[in-house]
C-alpha cells in the first residue's frame, strides 16, 4: 500500500508557486514580472563587479575599485565593499514567487513602499507604474532599492534620495552611502554606466 501512495505522489505534478498581485492589472502584473527579470540581472551584475573588487585568496590586491564603486559608496574600504556584497547576495536569494505585489498606492512618486518587518509584501505606486523599464530609476531599480529595505535583506536606509544627493553623501559619508538604498540602486542600475 505504502508503494502505491508513493508511486502517486510521484505521478503528481509539482505545484510551483507564483508572485501574488493585488488589484494589479494584466499590464501590471507583465511589467513586474519583466522588472523581477531584470533585478535578478542586475544583482548577478553587481555581484560579479564587487567579486573582482575582492581581494584574491593568495592575498594579492585586486585592481584598485574604479568609478562605478566610488561614484556611488565613496573610498573603498573592505568594510564597505562587504556590506555592499552582503546586501546584494540577500537579494540574489529573493524568490519573487513568494512576494505580494500590491498595485493600490497611487500617489507616491517614489515608486512604492515596504515594512522593513513583513518581508516579501511590496506596494507599488504610480513611481513604479511610470518608471522604465532600464536605466535610471528603473523599475528593476525601484525593487532593488525597496527589497534591500527589508531586514531581512540587510535593511538600508534613505539618507539620500536622488543620485545627486546619492553621489554627495558617497564623497562625505561613505558609511551612510553604503547603507542607503538609493545608492544601491544607482549602483546597480550602473546608469550612466560606469566600469
Amino acid at each position: 500500500m505504502k508503494s502505491v501512495i508513493f508511486s502517486a505522489l510521484l505521478l503528481m505534478p509539482a505545484v510551483v508557486r507564483a508572485a501574488e498581485f493585488v488589484q494589479c492589472t494584466t499590464e501590471q502584473q507583465n511589467d513586474i514580472n519583466d522588472a523581477t527579470n531584470r533585478f535578478k540581472t542586475l544583482v548577478t551584475d553587481s555581484q560579479n563587479y564587487l567579486a573582482n573588487l575582492a581581494k584574491t585568496s593568495s592575498g594579492t590586491p585586486a585592481p584598485s575599485p574604479s568609478p562605478r564603486y566610488t561614484t556611488w559608496f565613496g573610498t573603498y574600504t573592505d568594510r564597505g565593499s562587504e556590506d555592499v556584497q552582503n546586501f546584494f547576495d540577500h537579494l540574489s536569494r529573493n524568490n519573487f514567487n513568494f512576494y505580494t505585489f500590491s498595485c493600490t498606492c497611487n500617489d507616491d512618486p517614489e515608486g512604492g513602499y515596504v515594512h522593513v518587518d513583513e518581508f516579501g509584501k511590496v506596494r507599488l505606486c504610480s513611481g513604479f507604474l511610470k518608471a522604465p523599464s532600464t536605466g535610471t530609476d528603473s523599475k528593476a531599480g525601484i525593487l532593488i532599492r525597496l527589497a534591500t529595505r527589508f531586514s531581512q535583506n540587510g535593511q538600508s536606509r534613505f539618507d539620500a534620495r536622488n543620485q545627486e544627493q546619492c553621489k554627495e553623501l558617497a564623497m562625505f559619508d561613505e558609511r551612510a552611502a553604503v547603507l542607503n538604498a538609493y545608492n544601491l540602486q544607482y549602483f546597480a542600475e550602473n546608469n550612466p554606466p560606469e566600469n
